[in-house]
């Protein structure tokens, strides 16, 4: 089980009918508060989060996990921007920079997680390629 979180409702719709197709199932947080109340609750394998969200900054939920050491320490996390690229990630922690193609999650995904379970589906989901600019 991973968390997703970004504040765009689209890019949730799109990423968790993507992960669905890997037999990868998710939590989706629209804001740090929401994000916060899953982190409290649950364990999961893996935690992807937008740096620049409506109400409050990714950066906040890494120190918050980072924090909590008995849960959440070792919990990988690939951080999504499109507006600034962090500075001083950790080893548990792995950056992408929007738009980044349905390759770049899965590359990621992999080299923290492990083989997928589809075939090596590449292509960029067109609706996503819309919603994050990505012209190929």
């Amino acid at each position: 089980m991973l968390l997703f979180i970004d504040d765009e409702p689209d890019i949730h719709e799109i990423l968790t009918e993507y992960l669905s197709e890997y037999d990868i199932q998710s939590h989706s947080a629209y804001s740090v508060p929401e994000a916060l109340q899953f982190l409290q609750k649950n364990k999961y394998k893996l935690v992807i989060c937008d740096l620049v969200l409506e109400n409050g900054k990714g950066e906040n939920i890494l120190q918050y996990m980072r924090k909590n050491e008995s849960i959440h320490c070792d919990t990988p996390v690939i951080l999504i921007s499109g507006k600034k690229t962090p500075e001083n990630l950790d080893s548990l922690t792995k950056f992408l920079e929007k738009p980044f193609s349905k390759e770049e999650l899965l590359e990621s995904y992999k080299l923290i997680l492990g083989d997928l379970k589809k075939g090596e589906s590449t292509n960029l989901h067109p609706d996503l390629k819309k919603l994050l600019g990505k012209k190929n």
